[in-house]
């Protein structure tokens, strides 16, 4: 009886000798009982036993022959109430059993209905997998507008550094610079560093040419290879790629052995493959595979180039100038020898047979000129005096176009000419960046413009508008998306609520406490978010270790999985308070009618 009383949610509750033919134990459970109660309802209880309710009674009304004899209000309690201390051990008594007693019943609830239960975890896996999915593809323009803009690429411990006036820093300078503010080690023609002078290689498959931007170091150790070996000879290199690139290269034998820089073909000896699809692909050369690097760029790749070969006859003094439209180094030929166009080569072989070739080139550079302070381009010029026996006619190491193959121990030799006379800037390396600030600061007191690698620059207006664009657009395309699901998820949830409304009423009126019931509802939900979370775990390892996805979306850091992860929780509370307002917004006999109905 007093169960369907509490059951129907009343504001006021009538107990007419509520612990009538029960023993005294059993009726001060009972009177605890509508203690409880009347802390949210108004209890009047009748009985003509007033001892056992005077320590809770507010209000004492006395009725005799049918007449109110006496009517006092009490503002305390007849007995005063327990110390505060034992409120509060009491009510933490109270929560812990509730908190127990609330994920046994959420528990139960969950396997209880393995259909619905099944339904609401494919509902969080489908949410959280759309959360992951559209954080991947969106999150590369969103952390992008947040990327530092660096005045050079940043490297730990590097200063970049150049004279105030402008002067070439020769190497010696450099070297005592290196010992006395103790830096690792150093490097004099370091363009190659830096991304604005990098040549993205050619990789050849499928039938097309695919151009990566590579970063060129030497000197790192990345461990043992994916596939292959460390570079060795200066026409080596191993190249550190994403893990998407494993269909071209290969998972256990090279697949592909050369790639292209520029004008030059390398070997690759071996594949180092990584997960994080956010790092920039490097290209690790040997030392003097870095110094033919560096020559390539700056004498073809950013240079106007010309070259003209002259025949000359000694003994006549007679000479024969020809212009080449292009000039291509190799590994492939000897120091001494110069390759030319065969037609050409018979061409001037015609005028004399005892004869010499002087190979001259110019290089006009009017790129990459540091410091330059407004002088004009000079005119960088190397000769190379060759005779009939270095020199030699085969078409096959020809262009189509006019053309000269030459040695790259030439090339190298030239680009140090070139830049021992305009190259102004070198980098010093310390052991990490707080070093290099400190001896940025004290190059900077002896004269030179030092600046540590990690020194930020104010981008370019319509460079940072463009990005400001691409976040906004992003950003709001990742709040719409998350929106979207958030709707669904709730929408889909609410459709099967009247599988519990009947449930949660017949627990309403068997007596168990609300709080316990609110409990149990947010326990079953966390319940459901299990398997979504196993499920992301499992997904985030697929996509990112298979080659096939990789290169489809942006590598998730552990701080981005936990913001999933707290969204999903966040959501799933938002949802589950939701119901719960909605289940105990209805009385108990409604509930019980709505659920009969389904």
């Amino acid at each position: 009886v007093i169960a369907r009383a509490l059951a129907k949610e009343s504001p006021i509750i009538l107990a007419d000798e509520p612990t009538g033919n029960l023993d005294s134990a059993t009726s001060k459970e009972i009177i605890a009982l509508l203690r409880e109660v009347s802390k949210d309802k108004l209890l009047i209880v009748v009985t003509h036993n007033f001892e056992q309710v005077e320590e809770y009674a507010t209000r004492h009304i006395r009725i005799f022959d049918g007449a109110v004899e006496s009517d006092h209000s009490l503002s305390q309690p007849a007995v005063s109430e327990p110390s505060p201390p034992k409120i509060s051990a009491r009510k933490q008594k109270n929560t812990r059993k509730n908190l127990k007693n609330g994920f046994l019943l959420g528990r139960t609830i969950f396997t209880a209905k393995p259909r619905l239960s099944f339904f609401l975890c494919m509902l969080m896996i489908i949410g959280i997998l759309g959360v992951f999915g559209v954080t991947a593809l969106c999150g590369g323009a969103i952390g992008e507008f947040f990327q530092p803009y660096y005045m050079f690429d940043h490297i730990d411990g590097r200063v970049v550094l150049t004279t105030q006036s402008g002067e070439v820093i020769s190497d010696d300078t450099l070297q005592s610079l290196a010992e006395k503010y103790g830096a690792e080690s150093y490097l004099h023609y370091d363009a190659l560093l830096d991304s604005s002078w990098q040549e993205g290689f050619s990789i050849y498959y499928d039938g097309y040419d695919h151009y990566e931007m590579i970063n060129s170091v030497y000197g790192k150790d990345y461990g043992n290879p994916s596939v292959g070996t460390y570079p060795k000879e200066k026409n080596e290199v191993l190249l550190r790629l994403p893990i998407s690139y494993q269909p071209v290269f290969g998972k256990d034998t090279l697949l592909m052995d050369t790639v292209e820089n520029g004008m030059m073909t390398w070997k690759v000896t071996g594949v180092s493959y990584y997960y994080d699809n956010n790092l920039t692909p490097e290209c690790l050369f040997t030392e003097e595979g870095f110094r033919t690097a560096t020559a390539v760029h700056y004498l073809l790749n950013g240079s106007s180039f010309n070259s003209q070969l002259t025949l000359y006859d000694p003994e006549t003094g007679n000479q024969t100038v020809q212009n080449f439209y292009s000039m291509v180094p190799s590994f492939d030929i000897p120091a001494d020898k110069v390759y030319i166009d065969e037609s050409y080569f018979r061409n001037f072989a015609s005028y004399s047979s005892n004869y010499e070739v002087k190979l001259t080139l110019y290089a006009h550079y009017f790129q990459y000129n540091y410091n330059n302070y407004g002088e004009k381009p000079k005119e960088i010029v190397f000769r190379k005096t060759l005779t009939e026996e270095n020199i030699t006619s085969d078409s096959a190491y020809a262009d189509p176009i006019r053309s000269i193959v030459i040695s790259d121990d030439i090339l190298v030799e030239m680009a140090e000419t070139a830049l021992k006379n305009s190259y102004r800037q070198a980098s010093l390396f310390f052991a990490n960046d707080k070093e290099a600030h400190r001896a940025a600061e004290a190059l900077r007191d002896e004269g030179y413009i030092a600046v540590p690698s990690d020194t930020q620059y104010t981008p370019d207006p319509f460079d940072l508008v463009a990005s400001m664009f691409a976040f906004i657009f992003m950003g709001l395309l990742w709040m719409i998306s998350i929106f979207f699901l958030a709707f669904f998820i709730h929408l889909c949830s609410v459709r099967a609520l009247g599988a519990f409304k009947g449930d949660m009423a017949i627990m309403r009126s068997m007596g168990i406490p609300v709080q316990v019931i609110r409990i149990g509802m947010y326990v079953r939900m966390l319940f459901s978010l299990i398997p979504a979370f196993l499920c992301l775990s499992l997904s985030s390892v697929l996509i990112y270790t298979s080659p096939k996805f990789n290169q489809f979306f942006v590598y998730l850091y552990a701080w981005q999985y936990a913001l999933i992860v707290l969204g999903m929780l966040l959501l799933t509370l938002w949802i589950t308070r939701r119901q719960v307002r909605k289940l105990f917004g209805e009385s108990v006999k409604k509930s019980l009618k709505g659920g009969n109905a389904q």
